[in-house]
């Protein structure tokens, strides 16, 4: 009977493994992958980072719309069908909280803009929240805040990014 329920202790304890280890591949392969994320037209830019760190540090810890000669903004994160983020201001960032709480994940946004010139822009995609790096994660298709230069991501400048292993 004992060797039953170690046997059924022992199945469970694998499928739990697995599945963790599903979700770690399934956010490693999500994350990053769109790269730069921006669009232009006339001399107007709308931009966003494709990942960002909340994790304390300081360097790429809010996600920030970038951009210039943009008369109104609106802008939405959501995990699944949950708005975690909403806003019409273009100041204002997003820390990678709902509810008071960071999940390191990938979320999808839809980002809207008017130039000052009347023209419409739009990004749709999604945007990983990084706070630690598993050993397999590859940031290298990642395009940050701290990239950002001259109205477009600049890939060849460092980011100062310091992530953690995730324990």
């Amino acid at each position: 009977m004992i060797d039953k329920h170690i046997k059924i202790i022992a199945i469970g304890i694998f499928i739990l493994l697995l599945f963790i280890n599903c979700n770690r591949i399934k956010f490693n392969r999500n994350c990053c992958q769109d790269g730069r994320l921006e669009v232009s037209v006339d001399s107007s830019v709308l931009a966003l980072p494709n990942a960002f760190t909340p994790n304390g540090d300081g360097i790429n810890d809010v996600l920030y719309i970038l951009g210039n000669n943009l008369s109104s903004i609106s802008f939405k994160i959501k995990d699944g069908m949950k708005t975690v983020f909403e806003t019409t201001d273009i100041n204002e960032g997003w820390d990678g909280s709902f509810k008071g709480r960071q999940k390191q994940k990938t979320y999808s946004f839809n980002l809207d803009a008017i130039t000052t010139s009347g023209e419409e822009l739009s990004l749709k995609g999604s945007v990983c929240a990084l706070i630690c790096v598993y050993s397999s994660t590859d940031i290298s298709g990642c395009c940050f805040h701290a990239q950002w230069t001259n109205n477009s991501f600049d890939p060849t400048l460092p980011t100062g990014e310091s992530l953690l292993p995730c324990n």
